[in-house]
Parts: C-alpha cells; structure tokens; sequence
C-alpha cells in the first residue's frame, strides 16, 4: 500500500507542475529572451573596428566597479554610438535597450581600432536601435572612460 502511494505522489507532482498550454513566467520569458539573444550573437559576423570608438553601456554599480578594476569580459553589450547629452532615466534606458533590470549607471567606453566585434540589433527593446558586442578577449580598463550615476525620472 506505501509504495502506490509514493507513485501516486510522485506522478501527482509530475504532472501538476504546469498545465499545457499556460502562459510562460517572467523567468522564462527572460530565459527565452537571453537564450535567443545568444544565439543571435553566434550568428554574427565578427568585424574589427576600423577607427576608435566611443559607446555607452547601462549596468549595475557592482558590476561598474568590477568593469573598472579587471576590464569588459569578452561578450560585453554595448550601445552602437555614443550620443552627447543627459543621460535618459533608468526607465528609458531600460526600455530603449531591452534590458533585463533597472541600469543604475552608464559607463562610457572608448574602444581602440582593431578591436574584434560584432554589430547587431537589440532584441527585446525599442525597434532599430543597434548593439555592439565585444568579442576576443577582455578590454582593458583603461577603455572605461566615465561612469555615470542615473537619476530616476522626477515625477
């Protein structure tokens, strides 16, 4: 009698996880998302730069800190241009680049000629907005010009 009952339990907990055909989680949407942004970035051709380069990149203060201290690993997103100005909200920034959380800074990188990238489109963020992604090794730190603190949108 125990062990029909573990077998039952068993095949209840098998089963009972998700029904078929239920909307994904957040997790899984954002597992997806990354998964296929992967992908993509595989897919690429691999081009060096031709001239010096200026691009901004949103991330955390922790992993600024740790950006500035052992350099941008190879696989790093990046925007495709730099743009003068005020940097835009948390909120925007987000948005605009198809982030998976709230960016606190925006770091501004200079990238030297011949380094080896690779040009794509954001996925999961605003329509044609454009992407680089480092590829080769680890860009040293000195390529960390600024970092730049976001200011959340005033009400």
């Amino acid at each position: 009698m125990k062990r029909w009952t573990v077998v039952l339990l068993t095949l209840a907990l098998l089963t009972s996880a998700k029904p078929v055909g239920a909307a994904p989680t957040g997790k899984q949407l954002l597992r997806n998302l990354l998964r296929r942004d992967l992908l993509r970035d595989l897919a690429l051709p691999t081009r060096r730069l031709k001239a010096p380069r200026t691009m901004h990149r949103y991330t955390t203060w922790e992993r600024a800190l740790r950006e500035l201290q052992k350099g941008l690993p190879a696989g790093t997103h990046t925007t495709a241009r730099a743009r003068p100005g005020r940097p835009p909200s948390p909120e925007t920034a987000q948005r605009r680049y198809g982030l998976p959380r709230k960016p606190e800074v925006r770091e501004t990188i200079r990238l030297p000629k011949g380094t080896p990238v690779r040009h794509g489109k954001v996925l999961g963020g605003r329509r044609g907005v454009g992407e680089i992604v480092i590829t080769g090794r680890r860009v040293s730190p000195e390529a960390i010009r600024r970092v730049t603190p976001l200011l959340p949108r005033k009400p």
